[in-house]
């Protein structure tokens, strides 16, 4: 390298080599920087995709290749617009040789990473302040300073997988994937509360990380109703021993988790509380507030609506509920296994329009305060 300090735009014969030495080393070298010509180090593209779980695959989709069964976390370089694509499909597939990628979420192509990244934000406030284009994406090294929830977005127009709007108006999304860990959400797990500013849940696997997540109902998506919507969905909820405490519910359903219609719903090890001190009156609250309620995509049962398809309960508790520990009206096939419900106000368990219904240990203890206080409540008369 000549290093000769000449502007971005030289022409010299000696900026030229240093260039393609630089551009030789960001591209293939398994080290973690590369220098530029001006003596600056930058992460290598190895090393970046490293950082977000992938390595390079050994073609491109100028060379095309194939993606074994074993290769899920491998990439494919797309020379034209300089994104490397992760393949979201069936393995193994065969990659064709001069074919053009096209991104298809959970089916297709998902973006990973651009090679001339723009580099690395410390937070969402400081992404929020900057002018980032369109279609970029970013390495983010917390959703909150130091916090370890390092992760991707792509900057784009519209919120799609819980997005944060810049101050430009532009939205940060999650880049597409199966598993989320809410640190990336920045859902606190230290009593605080954390105000759910969108409670849509998707086709993902949501991972928890114990403690105590509190969520305030007064800032719900849906104050009326509910906090988190899974309609239309696959969505699991792996708690890892971790604690739900809803407060400053209403009279209306306060509800944690509303289940409408979807393909697959499914929660497991974790305790989910409704504070009553927070909550003044609640035993006169309407009997409709539920730890976990199941539903059509009406409210209700009824044969003619789109049913829940498959639904998964264990090593789940529920204390202090208006309604009950879980209300299950309308859904296809439900497994429910290791279930304590303490206090509920209604009953412990409703069990109503259901198709195949199994359950292991269902315990319910001290249900009191509304009609019919049943620990299992069973009215299959849908």
């Amino acid at each position: 390298m000549h290093f000769t300090q000449n502007p971005i735009g030289s022409a010299d014969q000696l900026d030229l080599q240093d260039n393609a030495i630089s551009f030789d080393y960001a591209m293939n070298s398994p080290a973690a920087l590369w220098q530029d010509r001006f003596g600056k180090q930058h992460k290598t593209v190895q090393q970046a995709l490293k950082d977000v779980g992938f390595k390079p695959a050994g073609f491109d989709f100028v060379s095309g290749g194939t993606l074994e069964i074993g290769d899920r976390d491998k990439c494919v370089f797309y020379p034209t617009d300089g994104y490397w694509y992760s393949w979201n499909g069936k393995l193994p597939y065969t990659v064709p040789a001069n074919t053009t990628p096209t991104p298809g979420g959970r089916k297709g192509w998902g973006v990973i990473i651009k090679s001339e990244q723009l580099g690395s934000f410390e937070s969402i406030e400081q992404l929020k302040k900057t002018n980032v284009p369109t279609g970029q994406v970013v390495e983010l090294l917390g959703f909150y300073k130091n916090d370890g929830a390092k992760h991707l977005r792509k900057i784009g127009t519209q919120d799609i997988v819980h997005g944060v709007q810049l101050d430009n108006g532009l939205w940060a999304n999650l880049v597409e994937t199966d598993i989320i860990n809410v640190k990336v959400l920045g859902w606190k797990n230290d009593g605080t509360p954390n105000f759910i500013i969108d409670g849509h849940l998707g086709d993902h696997k949501y991972i928890f990380n114990g403690g105590n997540y509190v969520f305030d109902f007064s800032k719900a998506l849906d104050s009326f109703f509910k906090c988190f919507l899974c309609r239309y969905t696959s969505t699991s909820i792996l708690g890892n021993g971790a604690k739900f405490t809803l407060i400053n519910g209403t009279q209306y359903s306060s509800s944690l988790f509303v289940v409408s219609a979807a393909k697959l719903f499914e929660i497991r090890d974790c305790e989910i509380v409704f504070d009553r001190v927070s909550a003044p009156g609640w035993n006169t609250f309407n009997e409709h507030g539920h730890a976990i309620s199941i539903m059509s995509d009406s409210y209700g049962g009824e044969p003619d609506r789109e049913w829940t398809k498959k639904l998964i309960v264990e090593n789940v508790r529920g204390c202090d509920w208006t309604g009950d520990t879980l209300c299950i009206w309308g859904c296809e096939d439900s497994y429910v296994n290791n279930v304590y419900s303490f206090r509920a106000r209604r009953n412990g368990f409703s069990i109503a329009a259901v198709k195949n219904f199994t359950a292991g240990y269902l315990y319910a203890e001290m249900t009191d305060g509304l009609a019919p206080m049943a620990g299992l409540d069973i009215e299959l008369d849908i």
